[in-house]
């Protein structure tokens, strides 16, 4: 089967090149968002202390990286900020997360019971972690990204990172996967490295939208002068209601 990361590997070959395509995503999203004035509401964001609600069915299964404490550190202080100046939901510090590789998504619960039961995940992970013990992947220069559905917390590959983008890291890990077994099936390949930081629990006014580009802006200023590191070298598969980072977890 075809690496699905061997075109974005090409296309983002260091963290320059991540860099340069998440300021111009931005940047497009803000000019969005101000033209627009509205964001989009999430229809299935879980109430405080629950992972996921009755009514998502959009059951996947996912591997992922939780960040280290320094990095959730970071992230409290950015949505309280942002929590300051407009209603924005937020996930719970157990749930904050980073996608590596979407293996299934937008399935049947009962499709999800045929793949585990098919598939050794615990060997699989295992090989996972030898690759980024190995690779020793690292980001750094995080940046608040906002879009019409939500904000993000994203990253770039480290100039002295063992691997030299994450579009490499994950060619890598594809190849484990599917060596394995298992023929990932992302809803998209990117370079994007990012940790989701809040989602639209209500419709916001013109001025709260401005209030909360506004903040994102300064957000990004401080950051700035950050000196913020993230080296990846364990993973964890989450089965079930994963999408905002719950769901069973194999680590």
């Amino acid at each position: 089967m075809q690496n699905l990361y061997g075109p974005v590997r090409a296309q983002y070959p260091d963290g320059n090149s991540e860099d340069s395509s998440r300021r111009k995503r931005n940047e497009t999203c803000i000019q969005a968002l101000v033209d627009n004035s509205q964001v989009n509401p999430d229809p299935y964001l879980p109430p405080p202390g629950l992972s996921f609600v009755d009514h998502d069915n959009r059951h996947a299964i996912t591997l992922l990286s939780r960040p280290p404490h320094d990095v959730i550190s970071v992230i409290n202080t950015v949505q309280y900020r942002l929590g300051s100046v407009a209603q924005v939901w937020f996930p719970g510090n157990d749930l904050l997360h980073l996608t590596l590789m979407e293996i299934i998504h937008s399935q049947p619960e009962a499709e999800l019971a045929r793949y585990v039961d098919n598939h050794d995940l615990k060997g699989v992970l295992k090989s996972v972690d030898n690759l980024l013990q190995e690779r020793q992947f690292k980001l750094h220069a995080p940046s608040v990204s906002i879009d019409a559905n939500g904000i993000a917390l994203s990253f770039v590959t480290a100039p002295d990172s063992g691997v030299p983008s994450s579009g490499h890291l994950r060619y890598d890990l594809f190849n484990v996967l599917t060596s394995a077994g298992i023929t990932p099936a992302p809803r998209y390949a990117g370079p994007s490295c990012h940790v989701s930081l809040g989602r639209y629990s209500q419709v916001l006014t013109q001025s709260e939208i401005q209030a909360l580009i506004g903040e994102v802006s300064k957000l990004n200023g401080w950051l700035a002068d950050e000196k913020v590191c993230w080296t990846i070298d364990k993973a964890q598969f989450t089965i079930g209601k994963t999408w905002y980072g719950g769901g069973d977890r194999i680590d």
